[in-house]
């Protein structure tokens, strides 16, 4: 499995598309969470469900093909029922407000956590593996 720390983080800064191969947990979930030193006031993120494998000898078990992908930023949760191969498209964006004669500009503090989650619509998947595309 890749390394996995900040895979997040860099598909927010950056349009490259990259691919993964990460595991579903006991919850069939793959949950990432990321805090920046640096509060972050924009986001684009793009997610896509490639393959999902069973890796379990024990259990034959056709491959999940619907799931849902949460991404949070701070206290926002955006969500997207998707197919295998379907995109999931998010953004965030905090703007600064400029003020007009005499009031006060109000700077946008950005946020500093952020987590993407990807769940099994069929909860029998749990420990299995997901190929994922993230930009």
């Amino acid at each position: 499995m890749e390394d996995l720390d900040n895979f997040l983080l860099e598909a927010i800064e950056t349009d490259s598309l990259k691919e993964y191969t990460v595991p579903l947990n006991e919850d069939g979930k793959f949950i990432n969470k990321h805090f920046s030193e640096d509060p972050i006031k924009k986001a684009n993120i793009n997610v896509t469900v490639k393959e999902h494998y069973n890796t379990s000898e024990e259990v034959d078990l056709e491959a999940c093909n619907d799931w849902l992908i949460e991404f949070h930023c701070g206290n926002e949760v955006m969500s997207k029922d998707v197919s295998i191969n379907e995109t999931a498209s998010f953004s965030f964006l905090q703007e600064d407000i400029i003020g007009e004669d005499g009031v006060d500009d109000i700077l946008a503090i950005g946020v500093d956590f952020f987590e993407l989650s990807i769940i099994a619509k069929d909860p029998r998947h749990p420990f299995t593996t997901i190929k994922i595309e993230v930009s």
